[in-house]
């Protein structure tokens, strides 16, 4: 794959998987976009699945603001949200390669696809694991202890039937009620 088409991929990833630039904004507009740029972060699978979770959080870019004696130049830190977008992308990736056993053509998928991973099967707790890992059994192990927490906590938090059962006190409410009415109603 040469490096222009992988910027393509790039742009398609950024732009119709993720969708940042959202009602007609300009791609290069988007602090995302600012921030990869400036990190020469400028292709898909060459640049950007390399990285792991302390280089996104520690991903920034320049703001340029216009002060008395020229313009000044601050960094600014990728935004927490942004960082998450691009964290679960590259987890949506690795995940679809796991499945299919191999690399993937990312532009197969679509922002629903995305959409649907990030809702069912993305964990911000789960590490993302390359799917060119070989450690299976020490991956799987660790997926599996993480998932069993996760099931578990779900099954403790299921309501059981006795908290809807009818009341005895429910029931002469309604006698109160209608005594209550009576005496409203006669005084």
């Amino acid at each position: 794959m040469t490096r222009a088409e992988d910027q393509t991929y790039m742009a398609y990833a950024l732009i119709e998987v993720l969708r940042i630039a959202k009602n007609g904004l300009d791609l290069s507009m988007t602090p995302t976009f600012k921030c990869l740029e400036w990190n020469t972060i400028k292709c898909f699978y060459a640049d950007l699945l390399v990285l792991d979770d302390e280089s996104l959080k520690e991903l920034e870019y320049p703001e340029i603001a216009e002060g008395e004696a020229g313009h000044d130049t601050s960094f600014r830190k990728l935004s927490p949200l942004h960082t998450t977008k691009l964290r679960s992308l590259i987890a949506f990736y690795h995940h679809h390669s796991f499945i299919e056993e191999g690399e993937i053509d990312l532009k197969k998928y679509t922002h629903e696809d995305y959409a649907k991973f990030r809702g069912s099967e993305y964990s911000a707790g789960i590490p993302i694991i390359p799917w060119r890992t070989r450690i299976k059994q020490k991956i799987d192990a660790e997926r599996k202890e993480l998932l069993d927490i996760e099931r578990n906590w779900q099954k403790n938090t299921r309501l059981s039937l006795s908290d809807f059962k009818e009341h005895r006190d429910d029931l002469q409410w309604v006698k109160y009620h209608k005594t209550l009415e009576n005496l409203l109603t006669a005084g």
